[in-house]
């Protein structure tokens, strides 16, 4: 068996490791060290985010997985905003209002490290359908998508 220091020399490392990673900010607003005032910004901005899809009537959308059960969360499913990637979609009812509803959104964050998502909303998704509004909310640029309006 090995001795307490022998084993604590083994597990320091790991733990070190641990503590460092989990400091680290990967920017989808995910931090074990954010500060309680950074959280309830957040917060606010999603607020913020949940009370205008629901003034613009919007009841289903898409974006990162983090804001999107956030979101649906803070508006208590009033908007139901789903993942992205479908594989993250942890409930199938969410998915099938979304391709039903006439009206959606498409959310994209507005920081630098959301390019990727941005991008592919615009290049795939808006490059096949006609958005009817475009909005910047609170640190978020919101794609609305009518179905039922005519093609142009």
């Amino acid at each position: 068996m090995l001795r307490p220091r022998i084993t604590a020399l083994l597990v320091i490392p790991f733990l070190i490791a641990s503590i460092v990673s989990g400091a680290i900010d990967q920017g989808y607003g995910v931090s074990t060290f954010r500060t309680l005032a950074d959280m309830r910004s957040v917060n606010r901005n999603e607020e913020t985010l949940a009370g205008f899809l629901q003034r613009i009537g919007i009841e289903y959308a898409a974006s990162d997985f983090w804001v999107a059960y956030r979101v649906t969360f803070l508006s208590r499913e009033h908007t139901v905003v789903l993942p992205m990637l479908k594989v993250l979609n942890y409930y199938p009812p969410y998915e099938e209002g979304f391709l039903d509803a006439p009206r959606i959104a498409y959310i994209c964050p507005e920081q630098t490290n959301f390019a990727g998502l941005r991008n592919m909303i615009e290049r795939t998704i808006l490059a096949r359908h006609d958005y009817t509004r475009y909005d910047h909310v609170a640190g978020y640029t919101v794609y609305v998508l009518d179905r039922r309006a005519p093609k142009k």
